[in-house]
């Protein structure tokens, strides 16, 4: 839906277009058509698409240094096991979701399903999955996993105090299966 906004800003540059010609065509037949008028007139012709096209920029653009495609081995663990369903943790909300574009990239080295995902629409899903996963640790979190068939869990340990890292350790519903660089895989026990 966003993108329509792209059809006014073409709706707006024709109408745009349009009072150019009429400004030239005015100017042309003045009175007051003289040298340094003509000079004038094609010094203005010449801004103001410049400036419309100033004023409408998305200045400044961000960038970010795309190192590569994480190395760490951990995400490997998975390449070979048809029936995962991950999960990356933190879970990050509406208007933090562009994090989850790193999940996406990491999930190139095992090819796995996953809830995290980004792109310029969020389905109503998002949000519902924001919603119960966003207190990780804490909240609805294992039943929600449970019932979209989640098999593993990769927690990124900068996230999380030490406390929370013991608790995940020590819950009875996960099983630590490997851990590589900040990146811990927890395999998610199905519920009896």
């Amino acid at each position: 839906v966003s993108r329509f906004g792209y059809l006014v800003i073409v709706a707006v540059s024709v109408l745009a277009a349009y009072g150019l010609a009429d400004l030239r065509r005015h100017f042309a037949h003045s009175v007051l058509e003289t040298a340094a008028a003509g000079r004038a007139m094609r010094f203005a012709l010449a801004a103001i698409p410049l400036l419309v096209a100033i004023e409408v920029s998305p200045a400044p653009v961000g960038y970010t240094r795309f190192d590569g495609i994480s190395a760490v081995g951990v995400y490997d663990r998975l390449r070979d096991d048809p029936k995962a369903v991950v999960v990356e943790f933190p879970f990050y909300r509406a208007g933090a979701e562009f994090h989850h574009a790193e999940y996406m990239l990491n999930s190139t080295r095992h090819w796995r399903p996953m809830i995290n995902g980004y792109s310029g629409f969020q389905p109503l899903s998002f949000h519902g999955a924001s919603d119960a996963l966003y207190m990780f640790p804490n909240g609805p979190w294992l039943d929600f996993l449970q019932k979209r068939g989640v098999t593993h869990l990769f927690v990124h340990e900068a996230s999380y105090g030490t406390a929370v890292l013991h608790a995940l350790d020590a819950d009875a519903s996960l099983e630590k299966v490997s851990a590589d660089d900040g990146v811990v895989l927890y395999a998610l026990r199905r519920s009896r």
